[in-house]
């Protein structure tokens, strides 16, 4: 046989589909002093029309009311990847007062009509604050690990030094 073609559209998709959604995750996250960061990470779960996650997906990320994103290297907006679970997650840094929205779109250059998710924080400024500063740590199942709990006082997003803090641990094994 010779002289024979084939045609193929929409043949391959790689990262996401026009039909697949983006959600957020349900973390809870405290009113966060101003100068501080999300206690827990904001997550956002990429889903084909099928069900299972996309990974390998465009997220675009953006924030309201100065709130600065770890993932993207500390600014306000920018375009990751899911991980391999269709996950996107990241730290909020809180810079003011009041609430500020975090908006996650499924890839904004390939559609017209993105899908989007969004995430509101709460940020609190007071004369005296504690924000904690950690970076997330996974330990295998069965493991121990010492974890550092690192805090800082602000007063009015100032670091404070010099201020005792005093503990209590309400749970688990402290040392």
């Amino acid at each position: 046989m010779t002289g024979a073609s084939s045609k193929m559209t929409n043949a391959v998709t790689i990262g996401a589909g026009p039909w697949d959604t983006i959600r957020s995750l349900q973390v809870s996250n405290p009113a966060i002093p101003v100068g501080g960061k999300t206690v827990n990470p904001v997550q956002f779960t990429v889903l084909a029309a099928n069900g299972t996650y996309v990974a390998g997906a465009s997220v675009a990320l953006s924030t309201t009311n100065g709130m600065t994103l770890d993932l993207c290297g500390g600014g306000t907006s920018c375009t990751v990847l899911s991980d391999e679970s269709g996950i996107v997650m990241t730290n909020v840094g809180i810079t003011a007062a009041g609430s500020g929205v975090l908006t996650a779109q499924l890839a904004p250059r390939s559609y017209a009509n993105p899908s989007t998710a969004r995430a509101t924080l709460h940020g609190i400024s007071s004369s005296l604050g504690l924000a904690l500063l950690h970076e997330r740590t996974e330990v295998e199942q069965g493991a121990m690990v010492d974890v550092p709990l690192l805090a800082r006082v602000l007063n009015a997003a100032s670091p404070q030094p010099g201020v005792v803090v005093n503990f209590h641990v309400a749970g688990g094994l402290g040392r």
